[in-house]
């Protein structure tokens, strides 16, 4: 791929994000999976990084956007603490391994959502 390709396809992932955090964020409507928005995420990431095309405004510099205000504030009973996105056992079964070398015997509990 060419560098003006390459900078053509960024700005189009940049505006797709974006779009998809407004659907998610403060429109509450959705129109791409998760895995999509990971996926398309990580393909402008190696793009930026492959092609020097990084920007400070760039949806790969920032985490989400503003929530909508038509959700409560509420405090979580637990912790709700963000991972890497896992999509399949064998990721699920390599970050448990992951957290047994760190914990050894300690006991420990997870809360996700599928």
């Amino acid at each position: 791929m060419e560098k003006n390709e390459a900078r053509k396809r960024v700005d189009k992932l940049r505006d797709l994000l974006d779009q998809a955090n407004k659907a998610y964020y403060q429109d509450a409507q959705p129109f791409m999976s998760d895995k999509e928005f990971d996926e398309t995420l990580k393909e402008l990431e190696k793009l930026e990084r492959e092609f020097g095309l990084q920007d400070p405004e760039s949806p790969t510099q920032r985490v989400g956007g503003e929530a909508s205000s038509v959700f409560e504030t509420v405090q979580h009973p637990v912790p709700l603490l963000s991972l890497d996105n896992t999509y399949n056992e064998e990721e699920l079964n390599d970050f448990d391994g992951r957290v047994k070398k760190i914990l050894g015997h300690e006991d420990y509990e997870y809360m996700v959502e599928l």
